[in-house]
């Protein structure tokens, strides 16, 4: 399980970061469509009642909260949202690499496949220490 784009004003895990390391000045996210529709293809792994708004204007809404997965990587749902607002927001290379590779494969889980993901990642946001190091391989 591999983890992108979790944002500190949103959750705020050891692995989550500032905005600002994802918002670049220089040139716009290479593959960004391509991205976007990858990530909203996503099956839903865990979630709750919590509304999200964008920090900029209190006025925005996001969304639900919850975190989808692709049975590789595990994103939150405002990543899209984001990555739509910024066209120059970056993402980690290997991750873009990842959705090029896989471009036209399908999202298929099974029930039981989300379960292990959905367990892995409840007990990574609820672990007091966030020690990620066992339960990311």
């Amino acid at each position: 399980m591999k983890l992108i784009g979790f944002l500190k004003k949103h959750d705020d895990y050891s692995f989550s970061k500032v905005i600002n390391n994802y918002v670049s000045e220089e040139i716009e996210t290479s593959n960004r469509e391509d991205i976007i529709n990858h990530l909203k293809k996503g099956k839903l792994c865990l979630a709750w009642m919590e509304w999200l708004f964008d920090d900029d204007d209190d006025e925005t809404s996001i969304g639900a909260n919850g975190y989808y997965t692709d049975g590789v990587w595990v994103w939150p749902n405002y990543l899209i949202y984001y990555l739509e607002k910024h066209p120059n927001f970056k993402l980690d290379q290997e991750f873009i690499d990842y959705v090029v590779k896989n471009i036209d494969e399908e999202i298929n889980l099974g029930e039981e496949d989300i379960n292990k993901i959905e367990s892995k990642l409840y007990e990574l946001t609820n672990s007091e220490q966030n020690s990620s190091s066992n339960l990311l391989e």
